[in-house]
């Protein structure tokens, strides 16, 4: 085998791999070996046929696995010969064609191959600790507390039946419901529903024609539903619903007063609950303040360390974020393909991001290996409780899922860089 390495960059090299016919040859004999075990010939009983005729039957075909075979055995054997330790997946390339797919095999004949390779940069750290970084100034006024009270009196609201007036907005209505596609094709048995009129998701339709209904009103209507996924089996039809409001619940927020106050656990009255709250928006801003200047720390840090960072690992990055960013806007409902957004312009931002993200990892680990610092059990406990608590979960499930693939390596990475990042805070000069 002989290989020719390239540099393109400090962290991506290209190989140029040639394996001696020889070995092509051997490795054609065995495919068709394999193959005549498999090919299913008139007149020949399975594994008996000719190998001529076999190769006449899968020389098209087999030419692509030959050369998936050499790639697999011959791209690693490279690499460790040239004591590469790459990041990421390779990139197989057809060096005459100057594409990223390895061409076919010929028999008896020698085959060359492309290969890029990425690797981890060397990250040459300057002086890390002691940097000035401003930290945002934190205040809590009293109308914070009064909106955040506000909304936690909004969340003890109860619904209690009413008559003798119309359904209006902010009411709940309890209705017999049945359905019906336009064109028959789909049915929906009568059913007891419940509806808040007015609220944020409603199709319009809904509020229309059930706001200003009393109890014991029927009615008839069609909705058109949008071809959005959350809708599921409705998503773009049209169906016509029909029943009866059967009773109206008007909702009920309880008093801002001391009684109210004093259902809170360890609070007696309505001051005391205000200044829990107050303290507990200041915790939340001073945790959202340390880390809006970590991350300037983390700034700083990358202005002040140049390198490259492989772009394999770029790519995979930003397709995690564009995956997450189409997977927010289904769960909203809204079709990625006809958002309306500027998908070229958000690519091109959150590419800036994967790359930050990824210099960001390299140069904590570079900072935590100078330091010594490492993972111990405790932190990895601590960090599965939390996640279990955040999925409401038992932490013992938790370990299982990752310990399954590179789940509690990655893990372990994640917390080490926190921890790095920590260490650095408590060593900067915060103003």
């Amino acid at each position: 085998m002989k290989v020719r390495v390239e540099d393109l960059s400090d962290v991506r090299k290209r190989l140029a791999i040639e394996v001696p016919a020889e070995e092509v040859q051997s490795a054609w004999d065995l495919a068709l070996r394999r193959a005549r075990r498999e090919v299913n010939l008139p007149g020949f009983r399975p594994g008996k046929a000719p190998l001529e005729l076999v190769r006449a039957q899968v020389a098209k075909t087999l030419g692509a696995k030959v050369a998936e075979a050499l790639v697999e055995r011959y791209a690693g054997e490279a690499i460790r010969q040239q004591g590469f330790e790459p990041v990421g997946g390779g990139i197989f390339l057809d060096l005459e064609r100057d594409q990223e797919e390895p061409p076919p095999a010929a028999e008896g004949q020698s085959y060359a191959f492309g290969v890029l390779v990425d690797l981890p940069p060397e990250v040459e750290l300057g002086e890390y600790t002691g940097l000035k970084v401003a930290r945002p100034k934190v205040e809590v006024d009293t109308e914070q507390v009064q909106k955040e009270l506000n909304a936690l009196r909004e969340n003890f609201a109860t619904y209690e039946a009413i008559d003798g007036r119309p359904a209006a907005s902010g009411d709940e209505v309890v209705l017999q419901i049945e359905g019906q596609e336009k064109d028959g094709s789909l049915r929906i048995e009568r059913r007891s529903n419940h509806l808040r009129l007015g609220e944020e998701g409603n199709l319009p339709e809904f509020d229309e024609h059930l706001t200003g209904l009393e109890v014991g009103s029927t009615f008839s209507f069609e909705v058109s539903y949008p071809q959005q996924e959350r809708y599921g089996d409705l998503a773009g039809r049209t169906m016509v619903f029909s029943g009866e409001v059967e009773a109206i619940r008007q909702r009920v927020v309880p008093e801002m007063d001391d009684q109210w106050a004093a259902g809170f656990s360890d609070i007696e009255n309505l001051a005391q609950l205000r200044e829990r709250m107050r303290e507990a928006i200041e915790a939340r801003k001073n945790a959202e303040a340390d880390a809006v200047a970590r991350e300037r720390l983390v700034d700083r840090l990358l202005d002040r360390t140049p390198f490259d960072v492989p772009p394999s690992l770029v790519e995979s990055e930003l397709e995690y974020r564009l995956n997450a960013i189409g997977r927010d806007l289904a769960m909203r409902g809204i079709d990625p393909k006809t958002a309306g957004v500027d998908w070229e312009e958000i690519v091109d931002s959150e590419r800036k991001a994967a790359e930050r993200s990824v210099r960001r990892d390299f140069l904590l680990d570079a900072i935590a290996a100078r330091e010594k610092l490492e993972v111990e059990a405790v932190d990895v406990d601590r960090a599965i409780e939390q996640i279990a608590r955040e999925n409401q979960t038992q932490p013992d499930d938790v370990r299982q899922r990752l310990s399954r693939g590179d789940g509690l390596k990655s893990l372990k990475q994640q917390i080490l860089r926190s921890k790095c990042l920590d260490w650095l805070y408590t060593r900067a000069h915060i103003v």
